[in-house]
Formats: structure tokens, C-alpha cells, sequence
């Protein structure tokens, strides 16, 4: 999966959790930058991006997250080891 398939896969994710479906992501934003994007909300991105992407994301690489480039890269690398 290329970077630009799964950026699109990560906003649909974003859309459904945020109930917004016209929300175009950027990897540079944190959790500052979308509103209602508090510690409940980022739970429920991690469950709902696991299940969309079919990974387990270790506790490692989710205690490293500071932004959706972040949990992207840690989408990539879940899915290249479960290979």
C-alpha cells in the first residue's frame, strides 16, 4: 500500500470518529489542531484504525505518537510486519 492509499484509508478513519465527512487530513496535525481530539477520542482512533487496518499497533510506536503522520508511520510498519 502506497503512502497515499493509506493516508486515504486513515481519513476515512478520522471522518467516522470525528463525525465529519468532509475532513480533509494532514500528517503534520496534532491533537491541538482538531477539536474534540481529547485522551477518549484518541482511544477510539486507535481502535478504529487497528480494525480498518488490520494491525495490532504496539505500545511502543502508540506512546510515540505526537501526530497523524505519526500514527500513519506506525500503521506502515504494523502492516509490514504482520507480512
Amino acid at each position: 500500500m502506497t503512502e497515499e492509499e493509506a493516508l486515504a484509508r486513515l481519513t476515512e478513519v478520522f471522518r467516522a470518529v470525528f463525525r465529519r465527512p468532509g475532513l480533509v487530513l494532514d500528517p503534520a496535525w496534532t491533537a491541538a489542531d482538531l477539536d474534540g481530539w481529547d485522551s477518549l477520542r484518541h482511544v477510539e482512533l486507535v481502535l478504529a484504525t487497528e480494525a480498518r487496518f488490520d494491525v495490532r499497533l504496539e505500545a511502543e510506536a502508540l506512546a510515540g505518537l505526537g501526530s497523524v503522520g505519526d500514527l500513519l508511520a506506525a500503521v506502515r510498519a504494523a502492516g509490514s510486519r504482520e507480512r
